[in-house]
């Protein structure tokens, strides 16, 4: 991604310093030597320009996900990570990720024609992100949606309420529940929503 962000002229993050450092991990490289920051520098450049040839002038739907691995990811490239990090030694996985990448930047570049439009779908700028609890501590939203707050869920222990809490408290600024009237009851969401009107929690009810 990073090394696609240089080639169609996006800058969103530090595309640069993340291909140079990857490539200078890839091939032994020492950045902050004078002949390892110049080949590094080099070989980013190399890169680049290669793979600007495909995507210079051309809408992201002409080029196509293989071509951009072609030039990105050569056996040679993969036989070199491999080597260099753990998770992709004498296994599949990497064949799995770059798989999957095809697949999802083809999709991507079928809803977006331009390059800043499709690297920003691909990594997730501007949607909304469907995540579980667990993924998301830590991270902050201007809003928290809750899909089917019913009553088997977060009222059946202390730990339930705890993650509970915090879902919540992801939400800088607004927080949306959609409810389910079924079998399960509503009891206690009625009264979680009780709780939240007397606190003084501006609440707005939709059927």
């Amino acid at each position: 991604m990073s090394a696609l962000k240089l080639a169609a002229n996006v800058r969103v993050g530090d595309p640069f310093q993340v291909c140079r450092d990857t490539i200078a991990d890839l091939e032994g490289l020492d950045i902050t030597s004078e002949r390892g920051s110049a080949e590094s520098l080099r070989a980013v450049q190399s890169l680049t320009n290669e793979l600007g040839k495909l995507v210079r002038q051309q809408v992201t739907s002409a080029v196509g996900s293989i071509a951009i691995l072609e030039v990105v990811m050569p056996a040679w490239r993969q036989e070199q990570f491999s080597r260099a990090f753990l998770e992709y030694k004498g296994n599949s996985h990497l064949s799995e990720v770059l798989f999957s990448f095809a697949g999802f930047f083809d999709e991507c570049a079928r809803h977006k024609a331009d390059w800043r439009g499709c690297i920003d779908l691909i990594e997730g700028r501007g949607v909304v992100k469907l995540m579980t609890i667990h993924k998301s501590k830590g991270l902050e939203f201007h809003s928290v949606i809750f899909v089917e707050l019913n009553d088997d869920a977060f009222w059946k222990s202390a730990d339930d309420a705890n993650i509970f809490l915090v879902a919540l408290s992801r939400a800088r600024e607004r927080i949306k529940f959609s409810f389910a009237k079924d079998s399960k009851g509503f009891n206690n969401v009625k009264d979680f929503v009780d709780h939240l009107e007397k606190a003084g929690v501006p609440f707005v009810s939709k059927p």
